[in-house]
């Protein structure tokens, strides 16, 4: 993604950006200034001061906590945003430290505030505002992540109404951002933004959807003008129209070959899936999910619009045919010979266009016929697999032995095989974990055959599972509550005690990725303290660890004590 950006800035002649606003500055500052040398990599204030949301007492149900939150806010900014041409204004590193750290003092000695993990949270955020991660070297531009929010929002709500396929989605893909592109540039020009391209040709759209109709209609005029005589060109002035910059960006299914090879455990041969070409059949509106090849075609002497594109001065960027000259729309061909997709009559469209875009078989993830049931289940009988004890390098000699079993015995039988990803084993052995806990908890094991033998033999085969099941997560409760489970790495997240090995470990997953938590800012905090003292008021005797809740426990029965 870094890789397409930096090259879209020189594809146009751009310098790239001076500001780039994230939600976790120092985890990704390395990666951005990796493929954007000398950008600054700063934190969106909104989530900075979700941080300290997170640790206030009750959470939403105190009542200080709008005041507190704003305070925290105020310490960062010294003037919100006025309009488009007001943006908001920061404080320097050094007056932001000292202006949190005395509003954290302040509301630490009017108690009632902070919790127990509250003192950990802010010495890290402390340490990202002594860094400059709030600060801001540029105040004349928009720095903050409001805009970035409200696109989230957008794509969240994007299939909400109206669930599809991929090759829907992908249209519906498509018109969400170019709605929007189109959008953020008319606002620009509407406010007199400066540093927006081709601003004739955005005016000349007048807010369209279709560019790319006003475009070509733009071209074939300045085609037939080029025609005319000199008397009628002089009548008659050159249209703008739409730039194509060719450049390395990608937007939709890609190919990954992180998720190909596992993480980079599994050597994935250099081969081509077969395809049947009537099945796939790409029509010309999706055919961005199917590998293109460019034709080449002789450029015109006359056609300046394949000359490098430079973007002109604010002072001159104004309407003239040299930067403006006819515009012909590149022709897009599908090479037939590289594309490849399995050749399965049964397969969804949105399945094989997944394995266009992606080149891995949709087949390989899943296992779904009685021939990949039953030899799963006996592998699992006889190597007593578990989610919770399994890792990323233990499925991959699992799934080696899979297929090699799931090959002779399709040999056997006559029937044709698909090798399997360590991905679908994930899936499957999380899909029969869960099944069996529910079949022991009610104590049902028919078949739907009517037989028993099967599932108790399966139920039963791995005692780990069945213990944790009857005895609870933990162990040391006879009570039996809902499994926990992780939803990426499939797993049981707690099937041992505090501190076992076993459980899922925070932050990570058991193929060794880290997950960024929904708030970052309770990890590695320290537990609860132990209590300080027992205080007596009235006749009641109360276990309390911070002065402060005795304090207002004291004001609270001053009167009726």
């Amino acid at each position: 993604m870094l890789e397409g950006i930096k090259h879209r800035h020189e594809a146009i002649n751009v310098p790239v950006p001076n500001i780039v606003i994230v939600d976790n500055c120092c985890q990704v500052r390395r990666a951005i200034s990796q493929k954007m040398p000398g950008v600054e990599v700063v934190l969106d204030v909104l989530h900075f001061v979700r941080r300290y949301g997170a640790v206030i007492l009750n959470g939403t149900r105190n009542p200080r906590r709008g005041k507190v939150l704003q305070d925290i806010r105020n310490a960062i900014i010294s003037q919100p945003a006025r309009g488009a041409k007001s943006p908001t204004r920061y404080y320097s590193k050094e007056e932001q430290a000292t202006r949190l750290q005395s509003t954290y003092n302040h509301w630490l000695k009017e108690g009632g505030v902070w919790s127990a993990p509250a003192s950990k949270v802010h010495s890290d955020q402390m340490a990202h505002v002594t860094k400059g991660c709030l600060a801001r070297s540029r105040q004349d531009i928009r720095t903050d992540g409001s805009r970035i929010e409200g696109s989230h929002k957008a794509w969240n709500s994007l299939q909400r109404a109206q669930p599809s396929g991929l090759e829907v989605y992908n249209a519906l893909a498509h018109d969400h951002v170019h709605r929007r592109n189109i959008r953020i540039a008319t606002s620009a020009i509407e406010g007199g933004m400066k540093g927006i391209n081709s601003i004739d040709f955005l005016t000349s759209t007048h807010g369209l959807h279709h560019t790319k109709l006003v475009s070509y209609v733009a071209s074939k005029f300045n085609v037939l003008r080029a025609k005319e005589n000199s008397r009628i060109q002089q009548h008659l002035s050159t249209q703008a129209v739409l730039r194509e910059v060719v450049d390395d960006q990608k937007f939709g299914l890609v190919v990954s070959a992180h998720s190909r090879t596992f993480g980079g455990l599994l050597t994935i041969k250099d081969e081509q899936l077969q395809i049947d070409e009537s099945l796939l059949n790409v029509p010309a509106e999706v055919s961005c999910l199917v590998p293109e090849k460019t034709s080449k075609r002789k450029q015109q002497p006359s056609n300046t619009e394949n000359e490098p594109f430079q973007p002109l001065p604010p002072s001159k960027r104004v309407r003239n045919e040299e930067s403006l000259g006819t515009h012909t729309p590149k022709e897009v061909t599908v090479d037939k010979s590289q594309v490849k997709a399995p050749a399965d009559p049964s397969l969804t469209r949105s399945q094989l266009l997944f394995s266009v875009g992606t080149q891995v078989d949709v087949r390989s993830l899943s296992i779904n016929s009685n021939l990949e049931f039953y030899l799963f289940m006996e592998m699992r009988d006889e190597f007593r697999w578990t989610s919770f004890g399994m890792t990323s390098h233990k499925w991959v000699s699992a799934v080696k032995i899979y297929n090699q079993r799931l090959v002779q015995r399709g040999k056997d039988e006559g029937v044709a095989v698909m090798a399997k990803s360590p991905r679908a084993l994930m899936d499957k052995l999380s899909e029969i974990e869960t099944r069996i806990f529910e079949r022991v908890s009610t104590n049902n094991f028919k078949s739907r055959k009517g037989g028993e033998h099967f599932w108790k033999q399966h139920c039963f085969a791995v005692p780990e599972l069945v213990n944790l099941k009857q005895d609870g997560i933990g162990g040391g409760t006879k009570k039996t509550r809902k499994i926990q489970m992780c939803s990426r790495c499939q797993t049981v997240m707690y099937p041992g005690p505090n501190g076992c090995p076993e459980n899922h470990k925070k932050g990570y997953c058991a193929d060794g990725v880290q997950q960024v938590p929904k708030d970052k800012s309770t990890e590695g905090v320290p537990p609860w303290p132990q209590p300080q003292g027992i205080f007596r008021v009235g006749k009641e005797f109360h276990v309390l660890p911070f002065l402060s809740e005795v304090h207002s426990l004291y004001e609270k029965n001053l009167k009726s004590d």
